[in-house]
């Protein structure tokens, strides 16, 4: 009987070689894609943070004033309340990365899944952002995946569709 690693190896060099390229351009596709996405995260953190180092000095030299008015306190306050919601925003970011982090630490529980229970549980924890008209198929192909982690993904999804689809009285999500 042969040792499980010979019965994966290649038989000729040549195909030695086919493997070895496969995997430099499976491995560079990754850094590629990895590349993209740091890239993605780091501009998108650096907007709640420019509001931060933006906003600080303009609220330091408001309240310089041996005796600011009422308006100055005023735009101060404006400032103070917009440099809370971007460090909030750049707070629930770095949440997702963390909880990126984990999920991808922990192995996948898969399971069936049922579309329509799916879309219920998707539906409650959206229900009080938006109204939604659903178009699912009436016959629904089986497949299975980690629950936890595609709700978790669907409610990420669908919120941010719904946040950037804010004109519109009823979403429409169409499977």
């Amino acid at each position: 009987m042969q040792p499980a690693a010979d019965a994966i190896a290649p038989q000729t060099l040549d195909q030695a070689l086919v493997l070895l390229a496969q995997r430099d351009a499976e491995l560079a596709a990754l850094r590629a894609a990895q590349q993209d996405w740091v890239y993605a995260v780091s501009h998108d953190l650096r907007a709640p943070l420019r509001h931060v180092l933006a906003f600080a000095p303009m609220v330091e030299e408001l309240l310089q004033s041996s005796n600011p008015g009422a308006d100055d306190l005023t735009e101060a306050r404006s400032f103070l309340q917009t440099m809370d919601q971007s460090a909030q925003r750049m707070a629930a970011m770095f949440d997702g990365l963390l909880a990126l982090s984990r999920a991808a630490r922990q192995p996948l529980q898969l399971q069936a899944v049922n579309l329509q229970q799916l879309r219920r549980s998707v539906e409650e924890s959206l229900q009080p952002q938006a109204r939604i008209e659903w178009s699912l198929p009436d016959e629904c192909p089986g497949f299975q995946a980690d629950v936890p982690l595609l709700l978790q993904a669907l409610d990420a999804a669908l919120s941010n569709a719904i946040k950037f689809t804010s004109t519109t009285t009823t979403a429409q999500i169409k499977v």
